[in-house]
Parts: structure tokens; C-alpha cells; sequence
């Protein structure tokens, strides 16, 4: 894992945190570790001001040991989240292609149950794989483009670095970034593999069904090597896939 923390113009203050990219792991382990990695930094914080008084090997592992137990306590909540039965028949049976295309109709996520179906895919004999690409604009120089830069709910645009660039330039920039993310469940007979890009995220991709916030799903039934599809992704590519998966808000369809 990758892990950056930044301070932005108005103080606030950014803890980036990226995966790596990993080949037939245990989705369990890798997540506990990620969570586990990911909230260290606001632990320390407070950690450090509540027991000043001890030992810095000793707050290091209050830190390490608080982290990894709330870490555990969202697994827990993960493994508690209700999927599709569709699912559930996707994962267990060797399906044909119009099969699984049949499954995905009419079928939407939140974030929280495609973290589900890894874990559920981890009980059934697969393993976990991700993948992340991230281009480079060829119009701007490298030393120009700036550490970190967002733009908020509020639409309002946060930047470390990058201060030669005009809001416009940053906003481009962010709006037309080509990022491609991809997590696969392999269990050496079929394959799964959900295709997240910033466009397809943003519902800003072509046709009906690319103007909402979607996912991208892909199998092996597809007629792609496994090792085909990564080299794919790793180049800045993905095969075109029929399947869009509406990616939902938690708090929309709970209501």
C-alpha cells in the first residue's frame, strides 16, 4: 500500500491512500491490511496526544493494535451485507456467456456490496486480484501537474502543488484523467473482473447506459486470456463490455 499525506492551501490536511496491485491474494487479508494501513495516520494523531507520556515503541503499538481491530470491525460490517441472490449464482456455477449477461440485467450495486462479492468469492475457492492504471496528460509537463487535486461536493477545487497550472487546467485535468481500476476473482476456471474508470464513475461515458455512475463487468466467457485482459489494463486499455453495473449510492437505495 501506498499511503501520502498531504497539506492543501486552506490547511486542511489529505491522507491519499492507494492499493497496490496484486496477483491471487486473499481479498481478506489484503483488506484488513489496507483498512488496517489506511487509518494508522488519524490513530497516530490522537495517540499521540493521549499518552505523550509513554514510550514511542509503546504508542507505535497502541497505534498498530487499535488500527488492525477497527479494521476487523469493518470486515465484520462487510460480511454482513446482503447481496443478490443472482449473485450468489453467478459465483457457484460455470456459466455461459449470455448466462451471466442474463444475471446482470436489471441489477445495480453499492460500493459496500461489491466489497461483498470478494469476500463471499474468497469463501468459494477465489482469489483476489487488482489492477490500476493512471495516465499521464501528454499536453502538461510532469514537474508542472500537482501532487494532489480534487474538487469537492461543493465543487470546489482543492490542489497541493501544481501552482503554475490555472483552475481551468486542473479542472481538465481532473475531469478527463484516464484512470482504470480493476479487481478480479479468479478460481482457475472461470474468471470475474469489475472494471471502475473515472468517466464510467462520473456517468460522463457514451450511450444510455454509460450516463450514469456504472461499473464495467467482464469474464472469461468473453473469449479473453486472463493475462490478455491485465496486459490490457496495464497498457491503459480495457475489451469493450457489455455489461454496465448502475453503481448506487448506499444511502439512495437503503431508502
Amino acid at each position: 500500500m501506498a499511503q501520502k499525506i498531504y497539506k492543501t492551501e486552506d490547511g486542511q490536511t489529505i491522507i491519499a491512500n492507494t492499493m497496490n496491485d496484486v496477483t491471487n491474494v486473499s481479498f481478506k487479508e489484503y483488506i484488513l491490511k489496507f483498512h488496517s494501513y489506511s487509518i494508522a495516520p488519524i490513530i497516530s494523531g490522537l495517540a499521540f496526544k493521549l499518552f505523550s507520556f509513554l514510550p514511542m515503541d509503546s504508542i507505535v503499538r497502541i497505534v498498530s493494535r487499535q488500527s488492525f481491530e477497527l479494521a476487523k470491525k469493518q470486515l465484520a460490517n462487510l460480511e454482513k451485507v446482503v447481496l443478490p441472490k443472482e449473485i450468489y449464482t453467478l459465483l457457484e456455477n460455470d456459466l455461459k456467456k449470455k448466462e451471466q449477461e442474463k444475471i446482470w440485467k436489471g441489477l445495480s450495486l453499492d460500493i459496500n456490496q461489491l466489497g461483498a462479492i470478494f469476500l463471499h468469492g474468497e469463501k468459494l475457492g477465489y482469489k483476489f486480484s487488482s489492477y490500476r492504471f493512471e495516465g499521464t496528460p501528454k499536453n502538461l509537463k510532469k514537474e508542472d501537474l500537482p501532487n494532489f487535486a480534487y474538487v469537492d461536493d461543493n465543487d470546489i477545487l482543492h490542489r497541493v502543488g501544481g501552482e503554475s497550472l490555472s483552475e481551468g487546467q486542473l479542472r481538465s485535468l481532473i475531469n478527463e484523467s484516464k484512470v482504470i481500476y480493476v479487481q478480479i476473482l479468479d478460481n482457475g476456471i472461470q474468471w470475474h473482473a469489475f472494471i471502475r474508470t473515472f468517466q464510467g464513475l462520473k456517468g460522463k461515458e457514451s450511450g444510455k447506459q454509460g450516463s450514469v455512475p456504472h461499473i464495467h463487468y467482464y469474464s472469461n466467457k468473453n473469449g479473453t486470456s486472463k493475462a490478455d485482459f491485465v496486459d490490457m489494463i496495464n497498457k491503459g486499455n480495457y475489451p469493450t463490455a457489455k455489461v454496465h453495473i448502475p453503481l448506487i449510492d448506499e444511502q439512495i437505495k437503503s431508502q
